[in-house]
């Protein structure tokens, strides 16, 4: 399992220095009053602003790796420590509970894929079909590594146009972050991405939404993992950021707290969907 978790790193473009930062984290974590958790790059802002609540109210201090949600399943393969993993979509949260990481799960929020585009949306972009048209730039997550890739290229393939889609494809991301930013910056035209980063761009990019029947809501799942040495706390921790406040503050910063209406759910569209090259999905 370890040598297949290094290799999956190794196509992430990551070496020898994850490990040293990993040894690094779970010492600091060490103290009886810190918890070291995973979490998806797309939730970085409330995640961020909970762990400044959750010290100010209890004194432990919490620490994270944030990066694609495939990769943080890496990454917890290899090092088996931690304590607390928040993937950006419900298929790596799955995956971790079969191979018997995680041990207890709760839902705290729901993302929704949309395009984002330059600020004024210059190129006239309208939907979906437009991202075909000859020229364009068009970003996408990485579907190996990033729940947005994985969910992103769902949608595409749902609606017909994926195909068409792809020639314009010219960066696949480690993380959303990163496709906001490339729109930010002129390098991208436009990115899927999930709602709540939308929200990180008011004054650099505008919001196309997804027709409903082709858009698929994902739930951001957030699990207390088997090799915690503290898992009572991290399970108090987990049950805050799911409670009434912690969710006040993904409300915050943009992420739906129901499932949006009218939407397929990622459990229930993701056992149909087939990607191209290595990366399959396994049935939910």
């Amino acid at each position: 399992m370890k040598r297949q978790a290094m290799m999956l790193l190794a196509a992430f473009g990551i070496g020898g220095g994850l490990l040293i930062t990993l040894g690094g984290c779970t010492k600091g974590s060490a103290s009886a009053n810190s918890l070291f958790i995973y979490v998806g790059c797309g939730m970085q802002p409330p995640m961020d602003e909970i762990a400044r609540v959750y010290e100010k109210k209890t004194g432990v201090q919490v620490d994270y790796s944030y990066a694609g949600s495939a990769c943080l399943l890496a990454q917890m393969k290899l090092a088996e420590r931690g304590d607390a993993y928040m993937p950006g979509e419900y298929f790596y949260m799955s995956q971790a509970q079969r191979e018997g990481y995680v041990v207890s799960t709760d839902t705290v929020a729901y993302i929704t894929p949309v395009i984002i585009v330059r600020k004024g949306n210059p190129l006239k972009i309208g939907g979906l079909e437009d991202l075909a048209r000859p020229g364009l730039k068009i970003g996408l997550g990485d579907a190996q590594s990033t729940a947005i890739g994985v969910v992103g290229e769902a949608v595409l393939r749902d609606s017909g146009i994926y195909d068409k889609v792809h020639p314009n494809v010219v960066m696949r991301a480690g993380s959303v972050a990163e496709l906001g930013n490339a729109v930010k910056l002129d390098a991208l035209d436009a990115a899927l991405v999930w709602d709540a980063v939308a929200s990180w761009y008011p004054t650099e990019a505008d919001v196309i939404h997804i027709p409903k029947k082709y858009n698929i809501s994902s739930s951001i799942p957030f699990g207390v993992l088997k090799f915690s040495k503290k898992q009572d706390q991290a399970r108090q921790f987990v049950q805050f950021v799911a409670s009434d406040e912690g969710k006040q503050i993904f409300q915050k910063h943009g992420y739906c707290l129901c499932p949006p209406k009218g939407l397929r759910r990622d459990a229930q569209v993701m056992a149909d969907v087939k990607l191209t090259g290595k990366h399959k999905r396994d049935n939910l």
